[in-house]
Order: C-alpha cells, then sequence, then structure tokens
C-alpha cells in the first residue's frame, strides 16, 4: 500500500534526510556558538556573549604567518601542479611515442588507486570471521566447533543470493522443448 503523502515532509524519506543532516551540521553550529560564549564550553545555553576569542585570534602574530606560509605553498602547489598536468594531458593527446600506455597509466593511478584500496580493505573486512560470525547468526549454528569461521553456504541469506544468480532470464529457458511464445496445450 502506497502512502497518501509521498511527498510528505513527514514521510520517512524526508525524516531520514533531516536527520543525517542535523546529525552532520547541528555540532558545528553548536561549535559556532560556543565561539562566542566567554567561559569557553560549559553548561548549555551558552551565557556571556562576547566576541573577546575573534578578538585574540586576529591579534595573534604567528597564527597569520602560519596562514601566509599556508596560503604560498598551495599557491606554488597548484603552479606546479597545473603545469606538469598541462603538459602531460599536452603528450598524451597530441604525442605518439613509445611507452604512453604506461605513462597513461602512471598518471591514471593517483585516481584509481584510492579507490582499488577502499575497496580491498573494505573486503578485508567483510570476509573477516569476526564480521562473519557476528553478522550471521544463522550459520554459526551450522558450522563445526573446530572451524575458524562458519561456512557462508549454509546461511538462508546466502541461499537466497545464489538463487537469484541462478534463476533463469526467460521462459525458454525453463522449458528447453518449447517455443518462447506463450502456448496451450489442449486439454
Amino acid at each position: 500500500m502506497k502512502p497518501q503523502f509521498p511527498n510528505s515532509p513527514l514521510s520517512a524519506p524526508h525524516v531520514l534526510r533531516d536527520a543525517r543532516f542535523a546529525f552532520i551540521y547541528l555540532p558545528l553550529v553548536v561549535l559556532i556558538l560556543y565561539s562566542f560564549n566567554r567561559d569557553g564550553v560549559g553548561g548549555f545555553p551558552p551565557q556571556h556573549l562576547t566576541f573577546d576569542w575573534y578578538r585574540q585570534l586576529f591579534a595573534d602574530g604567528p597564527i597569520w604567518d602560519s596562514v601566509l606560509n599556508s596560503l604560498i605553498v598551495a599557491a606554488g602547489a597548484v603552479a606546479l601542479s597545473l603545469t606538469l598536468g598541462l603538459l602531460a594531458a599536452l603528450a598524451l593527446d597530441r604525442a605518439s611515442f613509445p611507452g604512453k600506455a604506461l605513462f597513461r597509466r602512471l598518471v591514471l593511478l593517483p585516481l584509481i588507486l584510492p579507490g582499488i584500496i577502499t575497496g580491498l580493505s573494505l573486503l578485508m573486512f567483510v570476509v573477516s570471521p569476526a564480521f562473519i560470525s557476528a553478522c550471521s547468526p544463522f550459520s554459526s549454528a551450522t558450522a563445526p566447533p573446530s572451524s575458524p569461521s562458519p561456512p557462508l553456504n549454509f546461511s538462508p541469506a546466502f541461499r537466497r543470493q545464489t538463487a537469484l544468480r541462478r534463476r533463469p532470464r526467460s521462459i525458454s529457458a525453463l522449458h528447453p522443448g518449447k517455443p518462447s511464445g506463450v502456448s496451450r496445450s489442449p486439454t
């Protein structure tokens, strides 16, 4: 049964979305609010609101020196990256040279590698015996007591997944001798 008001602000997707945004942004709002509190982090709500912390920030010379150093390093990194990236793109697009495929792979490696590392670490986490035994209560009942990890093929979730994978994609695959169209047999 469909909900009567699927676009209502109180429907489940909207409430979940708003809860996620509140979880992410509410601590930032509280932090900004406490930055005006004279006593630092005390009780809630903040009392004695003041701009003293900001006066100290803008009057501190070493902080502004470090900000300037950071901007100089960032500008240099941008200039160097832009120059090298532009030259590499021109070489890959317009020139033909031995080792071009290897050079292309080396240039793309920083874009590809974080996804591969993340995927492999998630795979290692999900396949670990501790995760399997913690998340699969049905498979631990059928596992022998001496096995290091419960067998996955006895869990109901694994059976459903393999059954979906083995399901034929057409009617003709179910009945190989009959044509794929609808046919009625005489009764």
